[in-house]
């Protein structure tokens, strides 16, 4: 089993990034991941310099000192606190240079590959985490076209575009092939899979990561996160510590999660139900009694569903409601922090900020906006908060 931290003579690991080239000692690099084939996954130690992110490369393997099969080198990763730069390291490390160097050891293991939904509209930091893979929904207007949500239209040019579209647009779930592209890449590198879908009471995002695992004949720790957008990104980020900093196995990961999840909460306003009654997310009869004139709903996920959890007249008497929910669901743990939602419009977003520093004394809060899937269901106006409950 190789060791916790490297302690051999140290080695010139060449590092590559857009900005940055120069040499670092194996001594100062602690091994924490070891991903398939002996392709090793670092991170920093305490004192190695940051924040960055970088791929290394060296001529021999570091347990057997032997070097790769057919020649060239063998490619690490090093990432660091801010983990910049991922763009171009993904690249590299997904290159077929990569992949062309195969080298096992016995106790090596895996590298964890998480696969979420776009529907968890994770920021471009976190999409540049090293082993995070988003499988996109799709959504469809009202002309007929079909628009992967993988970001090539902006989160703003769809609220334009909502706007002005007389019918609503509909969303779409992932097909099977989607993410059996995904696992049929994870099987031949032999690494493990762990995925996080969209509440499966909003889309059938679920069963199709299930349906397309047997048809691959991988075994995949599929969670629900029974949520969506910074919900579900939340317990992305929390499979990400698990994996980096606990060196959890998926298996371990995903039962972690199962009971993590049932402290997530999202709750917010929204202008009107009248989307997420055409788009059959909330009963009518529900829709029209949040829907009175002057009324802004306050609305909740609760066990997977969206819930209608209170009601205020006018924007100013919803937001207190909704800060007296904050109380009802919980309190928020101020350990995970919390995260402020709008679709729209962001200057929305002040009185909750305000609301959050000055009376519940938080800082180091998120600002993030919905994307197409679920700003399809919500619509104009919306803003909320996501936050762990106190245990």
């Amino acid at each position: 089993m190789p060791p916790a931290t490297l302690r051999r003579r140290p080695l010139p690991l060449f590092i590559a990034s857009s900005k940055i080239t120069s040499s670092v000692g194996a001594d100062s690099i602690s091994a924490r991941r070891f991903p398939t084939n002996g392709h090793l996954l670092y991170t920093a130690g305490p004192g190695m310099p940051g924040p960055y992110s970088v791929v290394v490369c060296f001529p021999r393997c570091h347990f057997c000192q032997n070097p790769p099969p057919q020649g060239g080198f063998f490619y690490a990763l090093i990432h660091f606190t801010a983990r910049k730069n991922c763009g171009i390291l993904n690249k590299l490390l997904n290159s077929q240079q990569h992949a062309a160097l195969p080298h096992a050891h016995k106790g090596v293991t895996a590298m964890i590959r998480i696969v979420t939904d776009s529907a968890a509209d994770l920021t471009a930091a976190e999409l540049s985490l090293p082993g995070i893979f988003v499988v996109p929904l799709s959504v469809t207007f009202a002309d007929g076209t079909t628009q992967l949500d993988d970001g090539t239209m902006t989160k703003d040019e769809f609220f334009v575009r909502l706007a002005e579209d007389s019918k609503l647009p509909r969303t779409s779930q992932p097909s099977p092939a989607s993410f059996m592209q995904v696992y049929e890449d994870a099987a031949a590198a032999g690494d493990e899979v762990l995925v996080i879908t969209i509440g499966q009471k909003l889309s059938g995002t679920y069963q199709c990561a299930h349906l397309a695992a047997a048809d691959v004949g991988l075994q995949a720790h599929i969670v629900d996160s029974e949520a969506a957008s910074q919900a579900e990104a939340l317990l992305v980020r929390e499979a990400v510590r698990l994996r980096d900093e606990e060196g959890l196995t998926a298996e371990e990961i995903a039962a972690v999660l199962e009971q993590f999840k049932k402290r997530v909460r999202i709750v917010a306003v929204v202008d009107s139900l009248k989307h997420l009654q055409k788009g059959g997310r909330l009963p009518a009869a529900v829709a029209l009694v949040g829907g009175a004139l002057g009324i802004k709903p306050v609305l909740a996920l609760q066990d997977g569903a969206i819930k209608l959890v209170d009601k205020g007249r006018g924007r100013p008497g919803a937001l207190v409601a909704m800060f007296k929910q904050l109380d009802a669901l919980g309190g928020v743990d101020p350990r995970y922090g919390y995260t402020l939602l709008y679709s729209d419009n962001k200057q929305l977003i002040a009185p909750v900020h305000h609301y959050m520093h000055q009376n519940l004394q938080l800082t180091g809060g998120r600002v993030a906006q919905l994307g197409p899937t679920i700003g399809t269901h919500v619509g104009p106006g919306v803003v909320g908060v996501v936050f762990v409950a106190k245990e």
